[in-house]
């Protein structure tokens, strides 16, 4: 009988933060490794008091101090008498065989950036490209992801680490490419939903997820429980006006089309493509002109290129793009002939990198 070991590092009492450390047979595999906004809202502040560096998630006991997970472990600088830096120290051995990742919402990839890159991550094709896509639209060490550490797996594919036989599985969530994991760990098995729902557009997906389950006989099940257990009064007031279908949200969203003839604004995450594509169809059936900021266009656009990733979303020329207005730097202004003092759009200059390929897009 196979000794299976699960410890929670996050993702217990909190919504999102999942790092769930499975140990089985000598095999060591993270479940998730997501950002813990409750446990970094006690110390930091967004966006002026942000953790500068992983010493600051250490010192305050919101990422678990273990050896051979992190890039760079063991390494340290050492400054001499001028100041001049150097590095000493021995990098530690490589301790984690890899990381199933559910889906790429940040409370469960976000600190990815910081592992080792010889740790293998799983996941699924969809949630690869959005990773990628939000490299580009994002500087930041915490969940910059080296894209050679990602390993597509498709579909109801069945893969090994080490000791363990694992499935993948699409499941239904608010982003594309969510995951869920049936594991395979000599006598028992692990099911691991991620997480998922039932009232969105892939509800044929979670069904076959939860027959699978019950297919495989599931000894533990480790579930997403945001929503699970009675309703608070609170809860039960939010939820008497809540929507609780994709059909219901469309309807809602063509009803404020109907009654508002000014400016309507929608706010989702740009990860969000099922929202990007119901308000860009609602807006092209009522005549409306969709605007994107940035990040929603760039994740618009570059989802389906090379490949038709999720179609439905809006193309070149859907939609006009709401850009910060940032002006000229100074010391370019001669360059173009033009005073210091007088205001010029930057256009493509000096813009982060996906605003730049924006423009040259459209």
């Amino acid at each position: 009988m196979m000794a299976i070991n699960l410890t929670f590092y996050g993702g217990v009492g909190e919504i999102g933060g999942n790092k769930i450390l499975l140990e089985a047979d000598g095999t060591r595999i993270f479940l998730d490794f997501g950002t813990s906004f409750s446990s970094e809202d006690e110390y930091f502040e967004f966006p002026l008091l942000r953790p500068s560096c992983i010493e600051d998630l250490f010192k305050t006991g919101i990422l678990p101090k273990l050896q051979g997970l992190y890039k760079n472990a063991g390494l340290s600088v050492n400054y001499a008498s001028d100041g001049t830096p150097s590095l000493c120290g021995d990098e530690e051995v490589c301790s984690i065989d890899g990381i199933l990742l559910s889906h790429a919402h940040v409370d469960h990839y976000g600190y990815l950036g910081m592992l080792r890159p010889d740790i293998p991550i799983y996941l699924s094709p969809i949630s690869r490209k959005i990773i990628e896509l939000k490299n580009d639209i994002r500087e930041d060490w915490q969940t910059r992801v080296n894209l050679d550490t990602l390993c597509p797996v498709e579909k109801a594919k069945d893969f090994e680490i080490e000791s363990l036989k694992i499935t993948r599985y699409d499941v239904d969530h608010s982003v594309l490419g969510a995951s869920a994991f049936i594991i395979n760990a000599g006598d028992k098995t692990i099911a691991y939903t991620g997480d998922m729902r039932f009232h969105g557009n892939a509800v044929a997906d979670s069904e076959e997820f939860l027959s699978a389950c019950r297919s495989a006989g599931i000894d533990t099940l480790l579930c997403e429980g945001t929503r699970l257990g009675p309703p608070s009064e609170d809860e039960k007031e939010v939820e008497s006006h809540a929507l609780s279908s994709e059909s219901e949200v469309e309807q809602k969203c063509r009803d404020i089309f109907s009654n508002e003839d000014r400016l309507i604004i929608y706010d989702a995450s740009p990860a969000d493509m099922n929202r990007m594509r119901l308000i860009s169809k609602v807006a092209q059936d009522f005549g409306r002109t969709l605007v994107l900021d940035s990040k929603k266009a760039y994740l618009s656009l570059y989802m389906n290129y090379p490949d038709i990733l999720c179609p439905g979303l809006p193309a070149t020329g859907e939609f006009k793009i709401a850009l910060s207005r940032l002006k000229l730097n100074a010391s370019r202004y001669g360059k173009y002939g033009l005073p210091q003092d007088l205001y010029a759009e930057s256009y493509i200059d000096y813009r982060q990198a996906h605003e730049g390929k924006l423009l040259v897009a459209q």
